[in-house]
């Protein structure tokens, strides 16, 4: 499992509309390959939003990116979100959930 971390400008006022424009997105997200979870998370003092989305592989997380899939949602949030996006890619080497002993493939 893969997660992509990519961390925006958002100003308080506009955190709801990012919220609106996640949940409007979700059918498209539904059909990648590969996308299982997202988060998205603010940061209200320092103007930060951050969107964590799992992937089942990393080859399927960079494939957001390389396909150009990524720069047109992007470009659609920069409406709600300022600044440059910056995306970068990590490897979940464990994760814990009340209902598993921290199995990273529960």
């Amino acid at each position: 499992m893969y997660v992509s971390i990519t961390t925006l400008g958002l100003e308080q006022s506009r955190v709801s509309e990012f919220v609106a424009f996640y949940q409007r997105l979700l059918p498209f997200l539904r059909d990648v390959k590969g996308w299982q979870d997202l988060y998205l998370l603010v940061d209200h003092e320092a103007g930060e939003g951050r969107v964590l989305a799992m992937w089942e592989t990393e080859a399927d997380a960079y494939a957001f990116e390389s396909s150009g899939q990524f720069r047109a949602v992007i470009s659609q949030l920069q409406n709600v979100a300022g600044g440059p996006a910056d995306r970068q890619v990590y490897d979940v080497v464990f994760r814990a959930r009340p209902m598993d002993a921290g199995n990273v493939n529960a």
